[in-house]
């Protein structure tokens, strides 16, 4: 099987505008057929995509979290519909930002993508497929936004995987593997394609062309407001009779009188593992230690004597924002649930401003945040609306078929 690569003349890391006097570079499918119909845009980390897409929110939500996170590999690719922006206000053929800029596209599409990072998710798109109904979309416009997803997901196949986690979970660049000699079983994981957050209507879409291998159940995403947060921080004032754990196994112990506190340190490699350990949902240590976090302490109070015979703390508490600036990973350990810890903890990693970030808060310059909670998690449901949160719309985490981008389509 061979794949031509759209980028057979261009390097990959060239820019995607050029000066007003030159013309655009569009990165096609690669088909000739179709090259002049389908086509996508490459964005720098400096293009004007992020003000475009909060011209959209909330739907851009995820995606624009995505692209405002610190950390991008080297095999990371942002692609649009539209073309880049540069430093000078100028697209690719010489448009002007400021005159355009509180225009809103009817038709957008964009997507980040980052193959190295299986078995994570891969990819967050969003397209105004998701808010047809908003803007009044006419049936050509939507056709229109359909085409514009499947020519990234045709650009997206080509680029196979340019890069992959080694054992120890780091991720480096490597030359994509002659495909000829691949196995059929490393051939079909090159091609599916792992998409984040993805809007029920744009999952409807790919499943109309044969692309959705499989999906997560279903999912609310709800979202926050700053300004709807509880003030209260939810720590409980005074020491409280708590059962404390036996062990690792997480056997009943003692009774005794715990004090909590948040520690806003780094989390320690045996923290992430513990992290780790308590969901299903697959999460690499080398991803985790770049999230903001937050976490609570337990310590129990000594005896009369100041002795305890118990160890003298326990992170019980915890949860952290995802790249996509999604709350994730809330935990709380059983002994110390009904005490408002998972609550607390994540009002935590909303609100407090982090330095190395500029002081900006979990919910960034416009005050917002998401969560995403299965349709059948009634508790955690319950969570987010005493977080002040909203439902909004359904998504999936979705297994995208890319080998199936050549035999369908709008």
């Amino acid at each position: 099987m061979t794949v031509s690569s759209p980028f057979k003349d261009t390097p990959l890391d060239c820019p995607i505008f050029q000066h007003p006097s030159n013309p655009p570079r569009v990165l096609s499918d690669g088909n000739p057929q179709t090259s002049g119909i389908l086509r996508a845009y490459k964005h720098p980390e400096n293009s004007q995509l992020v003000e475009t897409l909060r011209r959209y929110l909330p739907e851009t939500l995820p995606l624009l979290r995505r692209l405002e996170f610190w950390h991008r590999t080297e095999n990371a690719y942002v692609f649009a519909s539209s073309p880049a922006w540069n430093s000078s206000g100028h697209d690719a053929i010489g448009n002007g930002w400021e005159e355009s800029r509180e225009t809103v596209q009817r038709c957008l599409t964009a997507c980040y993508v980052d193959r190295s990072r299986q078995p994570e998710t891969e990819a967050w798109i969003f397209s105004t497929l998701e808010i047809a109904d908003q803007l009044q979309l006419s049936e050509d416009e939507r056709k229109t936004c359909r085409r514009q997803i499947w020519s990234i997901l045709r650009i997206i196949k080509n680029l196979g995987l340019r890069g992959s986690p080694s054992k120890n979970g780091d991720t480096y660049s490597v030359p994509v593997q002659n495909l000829e000699e691949r196995t059929a079983a490393e051939q079909q994981d090159i091609d599916i394609l792992r998409i984040g957050s993805m809007h029920v209507d744009v999952e409807a879409a790919l499943r109309e062309w044969g692309m959705v291998r499989k999906t997560s159940e279903r999912y609310v995403k709800f979202l926050f407001k700053m300004e709807n947060l509880p003030t209260s921080k939810g720590l409980p004032p005074k020491p409280v009779e708590c059962v404390w754990p036996g062990g690792e196994t997480g056997t009943e112990g003692e009774k005794t009188m715990v004090d909590f506190a948040f520690d806003d340190r780094p989390m320690t490699l045996a923290e992430l593992r513990l992290t780790m350990s308590r969901t299903d949902i697959p999460r690499l240590e080398r991803t985790l230690c770049q999230l903001r976090c937050a976490k609570v302490f337990a310590s129990p109070v000594a005896d009369t004597q100041g002795q305890s015979l118990i160890p003298p703390k326990q992170m019980v508490a915890w949860c952290f924002l995802s790249a996509d600036g999604s709350l994730a990973s809330l935990h709380c350990e059983k002994s110390f649930r009904g005490l408002g810890l998972a609550k607390a903890v994540a009002l935590r990693v909303f609100t407090k401003p982090m330095e190395d970030e500029g002081g900006t808060t979990g919910m960034g310059k416009e005050g917002l945040a998401h969560a995403d909670v299965a349709t059948t998690n009634v508790q955690s449901a319950g969570l987010c609306r005493g977080l002040g949160g909203r439902e909004a719309w359904d998504i999936y985490w979705t297994w995208v078929d890319l080998g199936a981008v050549d035999f369908g389509g709008p």
